[in-house]
């Protein structure tokens, strides 16, 4: 009824399907790795403060990060990540650069879903 493949038969294809796989595998692997930018462990935070306002119905919760450069070179982005219960119920999320004397300069932010 059926017919029955030799033993090294089975074998050839079993080491072509394996060698499919490392390479789809490797391949994968490289193109996650060639997306993602490098870390920076020049970048530390200086100080976090939470304050959290409980005076009317709204709960707000603000949070500052003191972020400093600490390496050579200039820091073109910062990625900060929120666990998925905070980030669903978040409103309002600015940064500023504080030039000093009071002064801020607000910037720009891109907010990217869950990955």
């Amino acid at each position: 009824m059926f017919k029955q493949l030799p033993a090294e038969k089975l074998r050839a294809d079993r080491l072509v399907m394996g060698l499919r796989f490392d390479l789809l595998s490797l391949f994968t692997t490289l193109a996650l790795l060639s997306t993602t930018t490098t870390v920076l462990s020049d970048v530390i935070l200086s100080r976090v403060d939470r304050r959290i306002d409980l005076t009317s119905q709204i709960a707000r919760v603000t949070s500052t990060l003191k972020v400093e450069n600490a390496g050579p070179g200039p820091v073109s982005e910062i990625l900060i990540t929120f666990p998925e219960v905070q980030a669903n119920d978040l409103a309002y999320l600015m940064a500023a650069l504080n030039e000093g004397k009071g002064k801020y300069h607000y910037l720009r932010l891109w907010a990217k879903g869950i990955v």
